[in-house]
């Protein structure tokens, strides 16, 4: 019965992945694979993700976050597009608020464009989130057993473009659950991203890209040393059409991460992507620090095109 209720949640969560609504849309920032061990598992991160590399996939992955975080990435992407992320994520226990709170900035911009045999001025593009997130399990909303492995998070998003003159501004919320089977090493999540008003800039409004995701996680324990997760995600973009995620990540003796992951979509017309990692922990003074790499090829279909994505950063767990 206890599996019953959390299969209900999880369908009553991805409900909306049945609705399609063909169109364009705005906020393009909000599509950004974020972070390099989500990125490295191309974005197989709903039931996998953990602390606030989470934030952006699922934020129910928060919960699992009971130290100090923080996580700096730089991606180099190609048309001369960078993004760049900084989050961060506390556990919090006061008489007024228990749980994993966090905060994280995506920002991304280019090199302003300009055209020598005109006279207007170069233009500027660039466009950034802040996202405000609150993680908990639901044990601490309903006082039954099963309920300390089902976590959820709630996030809160306010995103802004620039063009040259033009600005505008909207805001969106994420809602996500993830559970954890106990003693199994499996896990399932589901979230709702993006929800939020249009944005409009110059004269034109368009919707976010709100998103349904749904998630599996299994972990293989080969020996104390060697941890084997393995991740699959479907993601379906209200006004696109859905795709799939694969990602695998290898922990071994808690030092070395290697990465692999595929994302594609069910159609011909968008591009698929393959993705590479590896990070490496350094311990110092109870201090961890991980330093993070993924290489991501990008296949446009139709024009017989690779193009390349560099990610690099670091994540600092304190204790």
């Amino acid at each position: 019965m206890k599996i019953k209720r959390f299969l209900t949640l999880v369908l009553s969560a991805a409900l909306p992945v049945f609705v399609f609504a063909g169109g364009e849309t705005g906020g393009d920032v909000l599509k950004v694979d974020a972070g390099n061990r989500a990125s490295g598992m191309a974005g197989a991160y709903t039931a996998a993700g953990a602390g606030v590399e989470s934030i952006f996939y699922n934020p129910a992955g928060m919960s699992s976050l009971l130290k100090t975080q923080f996580v700096y990435s730089h991606l180099f992407s190609y048309a001369s597009m960078a993004v760049e992320q900084i989050s961060f994520g506390k556990y919090v226990d006061t008489p007024l608020i228990e749980g994993t709170a966090g905060l994280s900035i995506l920002y991304r911009h280019m090199p302003a464009i300009s055209n020598a045999d005109a006279k207007d001025a170069p233009v500027e593009f660039y466009d950034f989130v802040l996202a405000g997130v609150f993680a908990n399990d639901m044990y601490s909303l309903i006082r039954d057993e099963f309920y300390k492995n089902l976590t959820f998070g709630i996030n809160a998003k306010l995103i802004f473009e620039n063009i040259g003159i033009y600005k505008a501004t909207t805001y969106a919320a994420d809602l996500g659950i993830k559970y954890a089977f106990p003693g199994s090493g499996f896990a399932l999540g589901a979230a709702i991203l993006n929800a939020g008003a249009p944005i409009k800039i110059i004269s034109e409004s368009a919707p976010l890209p709100l998103t349904a995701r749904i998630g599996a996680r299994y972990q293989f324990d080969f020996d104390a040393d060697n941890h084997l997760d393995l991740a699959l995600d479907y993601i379906h973009d209200f006004y696109d059409y859905p795709r799939a995620a694969f990602g695998i990540e290898d922990k071994l003796i808690d030092m070395l991460y290697l990465r692999l992951g595929i994302n594609a979509p069910f159609d011909s017309r968008s591009a698929a992507f393959a993705a590479a990692g590896f990070g490496v922990k350094i311990t110092q003074f109870e201090v961890d620090v991980t330093l993070n790499y993924t290489y991501k090829p990008v296949f446009i279909n139709g024009f017989n095109v690779i193009e390349s994505t560099h990610s690099a950063g670091m994540t600092v767990d304190l204790p």
